[in-house]
């Protein structure tokens, strides 16, 4: 308990210019004064209230030489440094990198974070905003680093890094990145770092500073890539669900069998990006159903190469616009299609006991065949024609073949089988989509529908 000050026998107003807390002086604080650096505990966090967060260091030498591999000579030099001031917070030194495109080297503060270290001949001096103040560093070595990035485990070296003691941060310079063969790219509040690979790194901007997260022993990368693995498994057995439907499935307890997780992963999948890409959609003025069988979507895909196993190239889909229930039927040539849609306008007109109202399709001879219509006619069933050239107008078949056609194919490419097996890609794609939440539908009216897309899957 801080003490209290009694001056003329009344309790002391103002705030100590040490802890911040009323009733005593700074002269007479219990609290430890705080040092520039603050008290760092076992894993390297500073704790107490800080605003200096971190040092920036602009070059400012005579000379600076260094031999064929880059290192440093050991020729004493002078660097400037500028300390920003961020407001009151913890200062946290954890195993973050800051990028810096202003300093002279990459600089650490924990001799622990290196593989191996040696001593300069000189020492360097660098120089800090404040009264004249300097920081030196008598060593350099290199750091070994882990990253997990993409699902994967990434290990890199990172060669003739100044230990400054008294640094508050460790310090990346981005133009040491580009002589070691790295590009450093600055986009949608991240900092991607690439060699000839591809990437390395991903360092996120949190309060203006990009800051890039690593792990010093391969333990605790792979107990981080462990869970974004498990992540990216149920985002391939869901064929290549978005991570926030993922979340969404988990938490509405839809799935049985897979343990609670929290995902995280807002990085973008690189087999979904090859097999989603498609051009902007045409705004939708239609009028939505009231009930089921009330209005029927269907279009027909085809022909698709290569064949599938079985020699079929078309599946046709049939979409209730109420309960965006797809049935989906693969089979060998257009004219079948006719046949196909007897099969489903008997099974949904028994399961709902009542028959379909509309059907809505394009100019396609197979729905302009007269057999089709004299069909339709009979069932009295209302046929709603797109306009040609228009598919935009069969925007929900459109979409729902694309979303079946993108899970198809990141199933086939995700899983390195032959490509003739499309076709069965396309049955588990519709049977994921049936059993997974849309932005289409509320949820009540879902259950009232009578289409359970409850799913039970195995770990």
């Amino acid at each position: 308990m801080a003490n209290k000050t009694v001056n003329n026998g009344r309790y002391f107003r103002f705030k100590c210019h040490n802890c911040g807390q009323e009733g005593h002086k700074r002269a007479e604080c219990r609290r430890k004064e705080h040092t520039d650096s603050g008290k760092r505990n076992a894993n390297n966090t500073v704790s107490g209230n800080c605003k200096d967060i971190i040092v920036f260091v602009a070059e400012s030498c005579n000379g600076e030489k260094r031999d064929a591999n880059n290192t440093i000579s050991g020729k004493s030099r002078n660097g400037i440094g500028f300390k920003a001031n961020l407001g009151n917070g913890n200062c946290v030194t954890t195993l973050n990198w800051f990028l810096d495109s202003g300093a002279t080297d990459h600089m650490t503060n924990s001799e622990s974070y290196f593989a191996e270290t040696w001593e300069l001949q000189q020492e360097i001096k660098i120089s800090v905003a404040k009264c004249g103040e300097a920081i030196t560093a008598r060593k350099a070595g290199n750091v070994r680093e882990y990253l997990v990035v993409n699902g994967k485990m990434v290990e890199y070296l990172i060669k003739n890094v100044l230990f400054v003691p008294k640094l508050q941060h460790n310090l990346i310079y981005i133009t040491r990145l580009k002589t070691s063969g790295l590009k450093t790219v600055f986009k949608n509040s991240k900092a991607v770092i690439y060699n000839q690979s591809g990437i390395v790194g991903v360092a996120k901007r949190q309060r203006g500073l990009y800051q890039l997260k690593v792990y010093l022993d391969t333990k605790t990368a792979n107990a981080n890539l462990s869970l974004h693995e498990k992540e990216d498994l149920w985002h391939k057995r869901y064929g290549r669900i978005g991570y926030e439907s993922l979340q969404k499935i988990i938490n509405l307890g839809m799935v049985n069998g897979i343990e609670m997780l929290n995902i995280k992963n807002t990085e973008k999948c690189e087999t979904c990006i090859y097999g989603k890409m498609t051009k902007l959609p045409h705004k939708d003025t239609r009028v939505r159903a009231n009930e089921p069988l009330e209005l029927i979507h269907t279009d027909i895909c085809g022909p698709i190469t290569p064949e599938a196993w079985n020699g079929k190239k078309y599946f046709v889909t049939f979409t209730d616009d109420y309960t965006h229930f797809n049935e989906t039927y693969i089979f060998e040539r257009k004219c079948h299609m006719f046949e196909k849609f007897q099969d489903y306008e008997a099974k949904v007109s028994n399961r709902f006991k009542k028959g379909i109202v509309r059907i809505s399709c394009d100019n396609g001879g197979e729905y302009l065949s007269n057999e089709f219509k004299e069909f339709c006619r009979k069932r009295g069933i209302n046929i709603e024609y797109t306009i040609p050239y228009t598919p935009e107008q069969n925007g929900v078949s459109e979409r729902m073949n694309r979303t079946i056609l993108d899970k198809a194919r990141t199933m086939v490419l995700g899983s390195h089988v032959f490509k003739h097996l499309w076709s069965e890609a396309v049955c588990a794609a519709v049977y994921i989509i049936n059993k997974s939440p849309t932005t289409a539908l509320q949820t009540k009216r879902l259950q009232s529908s009578g289409m359970e897309r409850n799913s039970m899957f195995q770990s």
